[in-house]
């Protein structure tokens, strides 16, 4: 039975399937799971300062993770997607980085890291806890500020925007930068004579996601 519930599963409602007594000696049978409500990622967030975390490490053995430098680490993982699902606000963009993030190999911490399936934080007494430690309890947050206005989804600039890009920076890049992997887009775009800052291309990464999963 797989009892361990990831990141990846509790962010976007999901659950593992469940192994029950075979029918036929040899042969188990598979059950899904119901999925679950989808917890915020900031929720999650807090309850992994607030109480730690499981995880798998390279060798495959199961631990906890409740020291504050580890923490510190895995958070700073989180965030590089978890930015984004801050400001979604849609059903259909939320399903875009669900798609995205369920590829192992593109985010390996949100499916490496998480907890037991009868074990799960309460979600929203951690966040309470942290929002009282960081002075913010009781308080009604201002509207989270939003990035510029894009064009929409339907818009054909974004279609304009997708094969103007492919073409620029090779098939294999522009596939690279669907998986969450922007080295080799950039690298193609700098051999064009193109510069950033190490500033900037935090931003430029975040202008390819957008062009790459808006078509």
């Amino acid at each position: 039975m797989s009892d361990f519930v990831s990141i990846y599963n509790v962010v976007f409602g999901t659950r593992p399937y469940t192994y029950t007594d075979p029918i036929i000696i040899g042969l188990s049978n598979i059950e899904l799971r119901q999925d679950e409500p989808l917890i915020d990622i900031s929720k999650v967030v807090s309850a992994i300062e607030e109480e730690g975390i499981f995880f798998f490490d390279d060798f495959g053995r199961f631990a906890k993770l409740d020291h504050s430098k580890g923490v510190t680490t895995l958070v700073a993982q989180l965030a590089v997607f978890g930015r984004y699902l801050g400001y979604s606000n849609s059903a259909e963009e939320i399903a875009n980085y669900s798609k995205i993030l369920s590829d192992f190999n593109v985010a390996p911490e949100w499916h490496t890291y998480g907890w037991m399936i009868g074990e799960l934080p309460d979600f929203d007494t951690c966040h309470q806890a942290w929002k009282t430690k960081h002075g913010v309890q009781g308080l009604s947050p201002p509207p989270l500020p939003q990035p510029n206005k894009l064009p929409s989804q339907q818009s054909h600039i974004w279609k304009l925007m997708s094969d103007l890009l492919k073409i620029t920076i090779t098939e294999e890049a522009y596939e690279q930068t669907q998986k969450g992997n922007f080295k080799l887009a950039i690298t193609c775009l700098q051999d064009k004579g193109l510069r950033w800052s190490d500033s900037e291309k935090k931003a430029l990464r975040r202008h390819l996601f957008d062009i790459v999963t808006r078509v």
